[in-house]
């Protein structure tokens, strides 16, 4: 077998997009390149930050990261989707990690500590959480497109505002699991097989 001598065309990586994440505390500002942020919309400084993936020079890393676990009141101004966003802290607080990527720049993930935060919306990620410690509801595998559907239409899980991410808020508990898989398994769209 004679190797090919055909050249194949590159793949396409697709551009990740950046938008300016900034913070500003008594007139010193702070700005980061961010590439992952999501945060629930509620008002006009009620929008709490749920994710933020960014990089920056390491003393806005530190000012930000600071930021989010202080007490006084703050506001962020993200630059998504043509005009600024105001988003506030959550009041769950933030898990915070920070790694240093060369030339004085770190790369920041901060991640909100609420209990109801899916980093990721799919059937997997889906089968983990309700799989947890904080469901006794018996599930199968094979229900969770199904369940995702239902989940979305009765409005138990909502995808926050973002850009490059996924995120999403499950707002389940026992008793509406309950429902769910009793009221599928009545109706016929879900099998014990």
């Amino acid at each position: 077998m004679e190797p090919t001598t055909e050249a194949t065309a590159p793949t396409k990586r697709k551009r990740r997009e950046f938008h300016t994440f900034r913070n500003e505390v008594s007139g010193r500002g702070w700005s980061l390149l961010a590439d992952a942020v999501s945060y629930i919309e509620m008002g006009r400084y009620g929008n709490p930050l749920l994710l933020l993936s960014a990089v920056g020079p390491g003393t806005s890393i530190k000012a930000i990261a600071a930021t989010l676990h202080g007490n006084e009141q703050i506001s962020f101004r993200c630059d998504h989707l043509g005009g600024y966003n105001v988003i506030g802290r959550s009041d769950h607080g933030y898990s915070i990690l920070k790694h240093a990527v060369g030339y004085g720049q770190y790369h920041m993930l901060a991640r909100a500590n609420d209990s109801r935060l899916m980093l990721t919306v799919s059937t997997e990620s889906l089968w983990h959480r309700l799989r947890s410690a904080d469901f006794t509801t018996p599930i199968l595998k094979a229900w969770m497109p199904w369940l995702l559907v239902q989940l979305r239409k009765n409005d138990l899980l909502f995808e926050p505002r973002q850009f490059g991410c996924r995120c999403g808020i499950l707002n389940l508990n026992d008793k509406s699991l309950d429902t769910l898989v009793s009221d599928g398994l009545k109706s016929g769209e879900i099998k014990v097989e």
